[in-house]
C-alpha cells in the first residue's frame, strides 16, 4: 500500500510520522511524506519519498522573532491559526491533491484543515492522527487553554460545567477558521467545526500519545485507536545518534547525576531567561546541570566546570541519565520525559503545552511553573519538591516504555 503521511509545524510535529512511516516502510509499504521543504533532506535520508506542503516553514536561522509572537502564551495559538495556516488554505489543499494523486491511505497531522476535503476530492481513505490529549478534548477531562497556562483548576471542573465552557471555546475561536468553514462548505462537506470534530476522520482516528499523559476517554470518536507515543529523536535522520563526546565525559565525571534543562525545538528559539535561570538556579542548589540550548545558538558564557551547554542531544539517550528535566512541555518532550521514568517541572509556554503541564502535575510526577512566572526562586523551590514526584515518575516511566505507539498505529493502520 502506498500511505502519505502528512504533516506541518515543528520537529515536534514531524518526528512522529518519521517513526510512523519508518515502521509502514520496514513492513514492505510505500511511504511518502508530504512537509515542508526545510525537512525533505531529513526525510530523504529515512528512505521515505517526500512531497511539498504549504505554507513554507522558515530556515531555523530566521526564525527567532517569529517564534516569540507564535510561542506567545496568550495569542499564539491564535497567530499560527489565523496568520499561518487559514492564508494558505488554498495552496494547502493544492499540495495534498496533488501528492495524493497515487495513494491509498492519507494519515494528517491535527492542523491541516484541507486534509478532509483533499481526501474527499481524490477518493483517498484518511486517517485522523492526534499527537496530545488537547486535540481530543474530552468533558471528562477538560483541557486547559493555551491563553491560560496557569489555569489548573480548568482541568478538574465535572462534565457539566467542562461541557458549557468547552462549547464556548469552540464558538469563540470558530470565526479562526472562517476560510477552512467554506472550503468545506464547497465541497459539500458536513457542518463541523474545522478546528475538532472536523478533523475526526469517519474511518480510523489515532491517538499518538501514552494512557500516562491521557486515558481515553467515553466522548472520543468511537473509531480511535490510542497507540502510545510515536518516538523519533534524530536531528539529522538516516541513522541513530549517539551522545556526543563531550556530552559523555560530562555525564562519567561524576555519579551526581545533572539535570536536564532543555525548550524543545520551537521555544528555544525565543528562550528569555530560562538558560540563566537554570544556571542561577542548579548553582544555589549546588547542582550538576545540561542545557540543550539548540542548533547554531551560542553556548551562554563562563559556564561552571559544573554545567554543560551543548546544541543537542537525543532525548532518549540523556534523559535517563539525568536525576531531573525541566522542559517546555512540547508533547513530544513530555514524552520522552515520561519515558525516561525522572520527575519534571514543565514550563509551558503556549499550544498544547499547558494542558500537557498540569497533566503531569496531576499525575504526580512532577509540577508546573508557567514561563511567565518563572523566577530563580521559584526554580529553586519547584526544584527541591522533585524528590517527592520520583517514585510516581518511575511508575508512569514504566507504562511508557511497556507501549509500543509505532507497532501499534501500523497494526491499525493494516487493519484498514
Amino acid at each position: 500500500m502506498h500511505f502519505l503521511l502528512a504533516t506541518w509545524g515543528s520537529l515536534g510535529d514531524l518526528h512522529p510520522y518519521l517513526a510512523l512511516g519508518r515502521g509502514l516502510h520496514a513492513r514492505g509499504h510505500r511511504v511518502t511524506v508530504c512537509t515542508g521543504s526545510i525537512y525533505r533532506e531529513k526525510v530523504e535520508r529515512e528512505g521515505l519519498s517526500w512531497a511539498a506542503l504549504r505554507p513554507e516553514l522558515p530556515a531555523p536561522e530566521d526564525s527567532a522573532v517569529l517564534m516569540e509572537k507564535l510561542m506567545d502564551p496568550r495569542h499564539g495559538s491564535r497567530r499560527v491559526i489565523r496568520e499561518w495556516i487559514m492564508p494558505a488554505l488554498s495552496e494547502m489543499h493544492a499540495d495534498l491533491s496533488a501528492a495524493l494523486s497515487d495513494v491509498d491511505v492519507l494519515i494528517t497531522h491535527p492542523i491541516l484543515y484541507a486534509a478532509p476535503v483533499a481526501a474527499q476530492d481524490q477518493g483517498a481513505l484518511w486517517v485522523g492522527t492526534f499527537l496530545a490529549p488537547i486535540l481530543l478534548p474530552s468533558v471528562f477531562e477538560p483541557p486547559i487553554p493555551p491563553s491560560h497556562p496557569g489555569a489548573g483548576w480548568v482541568g478538574k471542573m465535572r462534565p457539566p460545567l467542562s461541557r458549557w465552557a468547552l462549547e464556548a471555546g469552540k464558538r469563540r475561536i470558530r470565526p479562526w477558521a472562517a476560510p477552512a468553514d467554506a472550503l468545506r462548505r464547497s465541497a459539500g462537506l458536513p457542518d463541523a467545526h474545522p478546528l475538532f470534530e472536523g478533523m475526526h476522520s469517519p474511518h480510523l482516528n489515532l491517538a499518538l500519545f501514552s494512557r500516562a499523559l491521557g486515558a481515553p476517554q467515553p466522548d472520543w470518536p468511537e473509531n480511535t485507536v490510542q497507540t502510545g507515543f510515536a518516538f523519533y529523536d534524530q536531528l539529522e535522520g538516516g541513522s541513530d545518534e549517539a551522545l556526543s563526546a563531550e556530552a559523555e565525559a560530562f555525564l562519567g565525571q561524576s555519579s551526581d547525576a545533572p539535570i536536564l534543562f532543555t525548550l524543545g525545538s520551537s521555544a528555544v528559539m525565543s528562550p528569555g531567561r530560562f538558560f540563566q535561570l537554570a544556571i542561577e538556579a542548579t548553582e544555589a542548589l549546588g547542582q550538576r546541570a545540561i542545557l540543550l540550548t539548540g542548533k547554531g545558538v551560542a553556548p551562554p558564557e563562563n559556564l561552571p566546570s559544573t554545567i554543560l551547554s551543548v546544541p543537542y542531544a537525543p532525548h532518549s539517550k540523556i534523559m535517563p541519565r539525568c536525576r531531573a528535566i525541566v522542559h517546555q512541555g512540547g508533547v513530544g518532550t513530555t514524552g520522552q520525559a515520561l519515558r525516561s521514568g525522572r520527575p519534571q517541572i514543565v514550563v509551558p509556554f503556549s499550544h498544547d503545552q499547558p494542558d500537557n503541564a498540569h497533566r503531569i502535575a496531576r499525575a504526580g510526577a512532577g509540577r508546573v511553573l508557567p514561563i511567565g512566572k518563572l523566577t530563580k526562586s521559584r526554580l529553586i523551590a519547584a526544584l527541591k519538591t522533585l524528590p517527592a514526584c520520583a517514585e510516581k515518575a518511575t511508575a508512569l516511566g514504566e507504562l511508557v516504555r511497556s507501549e509500543n505507539g509505532v507497532e501499534a498505529a501500523c497494526n491499525a493502520l493494516e487493519a484498514l
